[in-house]
């Protein structure tokens, strides 16, 4: 599964929150939000409603109290903040203040910081993880580094993308430095969630760092960092396809999906999260 499709797990109400339906006034839903910031089910049904004034005051005092606690989305959100997703919300709805752009901003930076190691299993004669041979020395020091057992440690990793896929909301151009400077990160996966990030942020401009930065991997491993591209619109990404995809019949059918995407300009890239 891509990184960016586990944001689908971000969708569910939080367990013990009672499911708020969308005839809620929206006044009942700030009060409830009042009583407990935490309300995932509520933040999100005030998000959706685009014309009522109260809804971004509203959401900038979660996003203020989120901050100052910490809290966690719930259920498995992947690590993701409570502050994260508001700020998300914020920016897809045009608030583009620093502080919630600068929220997302520092939870990338610091992914990109920690680096995690290439493989998370030995590999075997050629190349390919093999769980079988057990974990990779480099992993094995970079969870101790972190004071994590294995399945700590693993689903630290599976974390990391999501702060990527998150810094995109809004189409917000300042996302671009953050997200060229993770190409150079050294984990593949990582590589290709920031490529989807330029993508559907269409910065033509980093199309031949992608190359350079998917040209560090395996083939395989090249071809799924080159593939991550398929949101721009910019003709020139063609060129990513050409050079990675090995399979031709692959290769034809990727790219008759991508230029009939990228010639429809009546369906750019959709917010993160839903409306």
């Amino acid at each position: 599964m891509r990184a960016d499709g586990l944001l689908l797990l971000l969708c569910l109400p939080a367990v013990g929150q009672t499911v708020v339906k969308g005839g809620d006034s929206t006044r009942s839903l700030i009060e409830t939000l009042r009583k407990d910031p935490s309300n995932f089910a509520a933040i999100g049904t005030l998000a959706r409603r685009t014309d009522d004034p109260d809804v971004i005051p509203a959401l900038k005092d979660v996003f203020a109290q989120a901050r100052i606690s910490q809290a966690l989305v719930e259920p498995d959100s992947l690590g993701m903040r409570l502050s994260q997703m508001v700020a998300v919300y914020l920016l897809e709805r045009g608030v583009r203040d620093d502080i919630y752009f600068d929220e997302l901003a520092g939870y990338a930076r610091a992914t990109i910081l920690s680096d995690p190691p290439a493989d998370v299993f030995r590999t075997d004669q050629s190349g390919k993880e093999d769980p079988r041979l057990g974990v990779s020395p480099a992993f094995g020091l970079w969870c101790a580094e972190r004071n994590m057992n294995f399945a700590a440690c693993w689903r630290k990793l599976a974390s990391l993308p999501l702060n990527f896929t998150l810094l995109t909301a809004g189409l917000d151009p300042r996302a671009i430095p953050v997200l060229r400077e993770a190409l150079g990160m050294s984990n593949a996966v990582m590589v290709g969630v920031a490529v989807a990030g330029l993508s559907r942020l269409n910065d033509g401009a980093s199309i031949s760092l992608i190359a350079q930065a998917c040209a560090r991997f395996s083939p395989e491993r090249g071809e799924l960092c080159a593939m991550s591209a398929d949101n721009y619109r910019d003709p020139r990404a063609e060129i990513l396809f050409d050079r990675f995809v090995r399979d031709p019949e692959r290769l034809a059918k990727m790219k008759a999906i991508w230029r009939a995407r990228a010639s429809d300009k009546n369906s750019p890239p959709t917010g993160i999260l839903p409306k």
